[in-house]
């Protein structure tokens, strides 16, 4: 996926005003046999929410990946684009953000780091990742409180 500028500074608008930027720390149910064995999986996404949901189907559409859901929210329904993993990592490093970029680059660097070592447990791997991890909630909590 190679995007125009136009549809870069778009995103990185969609994302900067209604989107989010998760990192999860998710505690696995003892029978996920997909999940590490260290007891919890790392969940990392992007969900931009609006209520019109041509403009995410046009987003899904210029990024080839990713899905459009409905979402019930505190006033009502709503619609939701989301993108996971590989989609990340061919978005993210295409778009400059103003207001979240710091958390971007956080999580690109996450991306990498789960890449690299695929999901196998090692002492290096999971302190580089917890390190990511409690900055990045650190951004965010400090965000909630601006």
């Amino acid at each position: 996926m190679q995007l125009t500028a136009y549809q870069r500074g778009y995103i990185a608008g969609m994302i900067d005003g209604e989107g989010t930027l998760a990192f999860y720390k998710i505690r696995r149910a003892k029978r996920d046999h997909h999940a590490s064995n260290r007891g919890f999986n790392w969940h990392i996404y992007l969900s931009i929410g609006n209520m019109n949901k041509a403009c995410l189907e046009t987003i899904k559409e210029w990024i080839g990946e990713g899905s459009v859901g409905k979402r019930r929210g505190q006033k009502g329904h709503y619609w939701s684009y989301s993108l996971w993993g590989n989609g990340l990592r061919k978005l993210l490093p295409q778009i400059r953000l103003i207001i979240k970029e710091k958390e971007k680059r956080l999580l690109l660097t996450a991306l990498r780091i789960l890449k690299k070592n695929r999901g196998l447990p090692s002492v290096n791997y999971d302190n580089e990742l917890e390190k990511v991890y409690a900055e990045f909630r650190k951004r965010v909590e400090k965000e909630k409180k601006a």
